[in-house]
């Protein structure tokens, strides 16, 4: 259960540090969030949400 959250929060902060939205001017999305390096953070760390039975298979 555990793996399967880890993947599932990973997915969410992939998508998430690569949101783009439409600006005002017609056809130009903007750049990633300029919190990305948040995300990538976060990310280094959901492994620490598993068992230490998990981490050592």
């Amino acid at each position: 259960m555990g793996e399967t959250l880890e993947g599932i929060l990973t997915e969410i902060l992939d998508a998430l540090s690569a949101l783009t939205v439409p600006c005002t001017a017609p056809g130009t999305n903007s750049l990633t969030p300029v919190n990305a390096s948040v995300f990538a953070s976060i990310k280094a760390k959901l492994n620490t949400i598993l068992s230490q039975k998990v981490k050592n298979n």
